[in-house]
């Protein structure tokens, strides 16, 4: 069970990644299947680009990242895979990183188009990784 002292916070969303009683971005550091970041739908995601400035600052997605979904994509596609270098937050392969979007409905009021397309790309990405054969990797949590 996760403790508030078991995770690391990544600046002004909320966004940690915790498992077994350690806290961290890199796979390395976990043993066990699941995952979990938490997001504040609160703040700072105002519109398209503040949506892409904060995943790209905490995924830490690479410098060329394209602030479009077909990047953003990309980047979540290969959260199990850090010699992608698509992002600096990961997870061990085979498990699967849920994102937790704590105020989602003020969120999906207050900014619709990009609650909804963080739920059919975030689809897209487990859709696209079954077709490849691989496990799905990532795992959406709203709360209101």
């Amino acid at each position: 069970m996760r403790k508030d002292n078991d995770r690391r916070r990544y600046g002004d969303l909320g966004v940690s990644l915790s498992k077994g009683g350690r806290s961290g971005t890199d796979a390395s550091l976990y043993s066990h299947r699941d995952y979990r970041s938490d997001l504040d739908g609160v703040q700072p995601i105002r519109d398209w680009s503040s949506f892409h400035s904060e995943f790209a600052r905490v995924f830490g997605f690479p410098a060329f990242y394209g602030k479009n979904m077909n990047a953003w994509i990309d980047c979540m596609t290969s959260l199990d895979q850090p010699d992608d270098g698509m992002s600096t937050v990961h997870c061990a392969p085979g498990s699967v990183l849920t994102l937790q979007m704590i105020n989602a409905g003020d969120f999906a009021s207050r900014c619709p188009e990009q609650y909804e397309a963080l739920v059919q790309c975030a689809t897209f990405v487990n859709a696209r990784r079954l077709e490849l054969g691989e496990e799905p990797v990532l795992a959406l949590d709203f709360k209101s």
